[in-house]
């Protein structure tokens, strides 16, 4: 039977198989039964949806993929992924450039429908075929992303930000409560 893919509920989709490579999309179950494993690097000037984060966007993230069926038949298949590399991002404290080590490795479990998250063990991570098409840039992309810090920044007693940010703290030191003398002052 043939997929009828349809705007707006496909939207996300159409653009993913109209913009992917087509030597990149997985077909997960085909290579778990095949028990086959996927290893290469992306140049991280080609991974796009971590471009805003970078500060720097040069270097290679190495990635491992082993598909394999899921024996407890809680899912159609695991993908066990592994990644590699460096990134440069900004510090948030100094601005300057801070390398972060990205080494993460995941085990997603693919489903069919929403339908069987809720009886996975939470040592697997869901994605849902129907709902996305599955490259390896995507994979690697969401790994990235995961293993990316909220707010980047150098260790405390290395970074140049550090004084600076004591020295105004020190300087601006208001209390919280120093509006309320003004009311306090009327009362009176």
């Amino acid at each position: 039977m043939t997929e009828i893919l349809t705007l707006p509920q496909s939207a996300d989709k159409i653009r993913m198989l109209m913009s992917a490579d087509p030597s990149q999309l997985l077909d997960p179950l085909r290579l778990a039964r095949a028990g086959k494993r996927i290893m290469g690097k992306f140049p991280v000037r080609d991974l796009s949806r971590i471009q805003d984060r970078l500060l720097v966007n040069e270097g290679d993230v190495s990635y491992s993929l082993r598909f394999s069926l899921d024996e407890l038949n809680l899912c159609l298949c695991l993908i066990d992924i592994e990644i590699n590399g460096k990134i440069t991002l900004a510090c948030q404290r100094c601005m300057g450039p801070f390398e972060l080590e990205c080494g993460k490795s995941s085990l997603i479990a693919v489903l069919t429908a929403k339908d069987g998250i809720d009886i996975l063990p939470r040592e697997y991570e869901p994605i849902v075929l129907d709902e996305q098409a599955i490259t390896i840039q995507g994979l690697i992309e969401d790994e990235l992303l995961l293993a990316i810090p909220l707010l980047a920044a150098h260790p405390v007693p290395v970074c140049s930000g550090t004084e600076k940010i004591e020295r105004i703290n020190a300087e601006g030191r208001v209390s919280p409560f120093a509006a309320l003398s003004v009311f306090q002052r009327k009362a009176q």
